[in-house]
């Protein structure tokens, strides 16, 4: 028996055996079908609760502390609910239009202004006091160590006391010609706060003094155009006990020493929304 033989038998049995379990396209075949398929099984992850506090702006998100969901809305409207069954604990009317928050250390809520103006409310939403910075807030401020780091759109960052607002420390910072603005905020470990910022930058320094510590490259911006030349760090540092690591918008992504800011790998890989560690 030649190969091509062997092949055309092997064919043919093929299909034989495909006919005796799929049922013929004839109309007149009452050869008995297919048994259905077995449905497929899947989970779908469905809202225990939910409850709004009213539009928001970019530089707003929630923040957790003991069962308590804290937000708040472009309105001035601050909405504390419980975490575990949605019931409203409070809602307060600030009567100052927001643009960022909330930040909380648990013993006080920080919002922010278009203004240049931050707001301390204890934790029903009642104003405790308010503070000044250079201009328009734009992220959530964030509380460490008894400071409260506040970013402003022009770049500069701003330590204010957490049981007055008064300013305690600014590092200004030169903006490119042309920025992504950054609604990420700052993070802090072990009284060392993290930022990125504009034109590729990570920066450590000191949430209780505000002395800069190290100031690392993640990306240099690069392009004939300003456009092109974008590299700016518009998400949040990911930290563990060892490394920052960032990526940066049409730049880079990389991992840097926590202590001394060194370089510790470095990727070609870019995105304006950020990582997880």
């Amino acid at each position: 028996m030649t190969g091509a033989m062997r092949l055309a038998i092997a064919t043919a049995s093929a299909l034989l055996a495909g006919c005796s379990t799929v049922k013929s396209l004839n109309p007149f075949d009452d050869s008995p079908a297919l048994k259905p398929l077995a449905t497929a099984s899947s989970s779908v992850a469905v809202a225990k609760w939910q409850v709004s506090a009213g539009a928001v702006a970019p530089g707003m998100r929630p923040a957790v502390h003991n069962g308590i969901v804290y937000s708040a809305s472009i309105d001035g409207t601050v909405l504390a609910t419980n975490l575990a069954t949605g019931a409203q604990v409070s809602r307060t009317q600030t009567g100052t239009r927001l643009s960022a928050g909330v930040g909380t250390d648990g013993g006080v809520l920080v919002v922010g202004t278009d203004k240049g103006e931050v707001l301390g409310l204890d934790l029903t939403g009642q104003k405790r006091w308010t503070g000044k910075v250079s201009s328009s807030v734009i992220s959530p401020p964030h509380i460490a160590d008894g400071v409260v780091v506040v970013v402003s759109g022009d770049g500069a960052i701003s330590g204010l006391d957490v049981q007055d607002g008064r300013t305690k420390w600014t590092i200004a910072r030169t903006l490119p010609a042309l920025t992504v603005r950054n609604h990420a905020g700052a993070v802090s470990t072990r009284r060392a706060g993290l930022l990125g910022t504009a034109g590729g930058r990570l920066l450590g320094f000191d949430t209780v003094t505000g002395a800069l510590g190290w100031e690392s490259v993640v990306a240099n911006p690069r392009g004939a155009t300003e456009l092109d030349r974008i590299a700016d760090v518009t998400s949040l540092v990911q930290f563990d006990d060892r490394v920052a690591c960032v990526t940066s918008y049409q730049g880079r992504t990389g991992c840097f020493d926590l202590v001394r800011g060194t370089t510790v790998w470095v990727r070609d890989i870019a995105s304006r929304f950020g990582l997880v560690m």
